[in-house]
């Protein structure tokens, strides 16, 4: 799985022990992919709950989630 926090731990380790050079270029890039990452993956998470959470409710719930939305009426078909 990636893990954009390792990427930064790994640039400061090597400014830390390596001497490297930090540009703020790069910790505004690894900043904003790692926020962006985890952005993501918590809107994931809200998605999951969201459905697992609905999916008790269908009972109550008139439009259930396995009724289509298009329902074919053959009675008013169209004809070309």
């Amino acid at each position: 799985m990636f893990r954009p926090l390792g990427i930064s731990i790994a640039v400061f380790m090597g400014v830390m022990f390596l001497g490297e050079t930090l540009h703020i270029g790069s910790v505004i890039g690894a900043f904003i992919v790692t926020a962006g990452f985890y952005t993501v993956m918590w809107g994931k998470s809200k998605e999951q709950n969201l459905i697992l959470n609905s999916g008790a409710d269908d009972d109550l719930d008139s439009n259930s989630q396995r009724e289509p939305f298009l329902q074919n009426n053959p009675k008013e078909e169209m004809n070309i």
